[in-house]
């Protein structure tokens, strides 16, 4: 039976940070700079679980005049549009080598229509078994559909707490932790973190013999 790889999107196999750049320069022509631009994004990451980019949008508009959030909107359909560019360059040589041979889910957390809006942009439907956009942000609700015991199943996030969930519900998925260069860490390893990541890895090459190596 195949392996299971089930990958995180957002900074593993999508730059978040490319994207709110590209969304920072495209702002400008709103009279809005980079620090409020990211100033009025840390503000709406503090007021919901997960980005909003609607939100983000209302409060930018707040502090420029003479623009309507209709046309916010249709600059963020133009950056999003450009979704594809922001994937990382070993995403796709990845997904293409081993979707026959091994069976992909994608588990992504967030607002749904955003984070399906990327996911669709960039074009990679075609080589996952099954897309999953949840508001568990553990994962483990969707990794129950996914599981099967007797198969070697590999978690692949940037975030530690995510694999930790993972691990202490299911101890036999194989827990990787990715780190991008443009990786902004969320919380500190402890020491039993040693027991619920079993690899660290910075890029999806260095996944792909961990991979072969099973």
């Amino acid at each position: 039976m195949k392996s299971r790889i089930v990958f995180d999107f957002d900074n593993t196999l999508f730059s978040s940070r490319s994207l709110l750049k590209a969304m920072a320069e495209a702002y400008r022509k709103f009279g809005i700079d980079e620090k409020l631009f990211f100033d009025k994004y840390y503000e709406s990451r503090k007021m919901s679980e997960y980005y909003k980019p609607y939100l983000h949008l209302r409060l930018l508009k707040e502090s420029v005049k003479g623009f309507s959030l209709k046309e916010f909107k249709k600059e963020l359909e133009g950056v999003l549009s450009r979704c594809s560019d922001f994937l990382y360059p070993d995403v796709i040589p990845f997904l293409q080598e081993f979707s026959s041979s091994t069976d992909l889910y994608l588990v992504s957390f967030g607002q749904r229509w955003f984070q399906k809006k990327k996911i669709d942009e960039c074009k990679i439907e075609r080589y996952f078994k099954k897309i999953y956009i949840t508001r568990d942000s553990s994962k483990v609700s969707v990794l129950r559909k996914i599981f099967k015991k007797g198969i070697d199943i590999f978690f692949v996030d940037d975030s530690e707490e995510v694999l930790r969930e993972v691990k202490k519900a299911y101890p036999s998925v194989i827990t990787v932790k990715i780190e991008r260069e443009d990786f902004h860490r969320r919380g500190s390893r402890v020491e039993e973190e040693k027991n619920q990541i079993d690899y660290i890895v910075k890029s999806l090459n260095e996944l792909r013999n961990i991979v072969m190596k099973s």
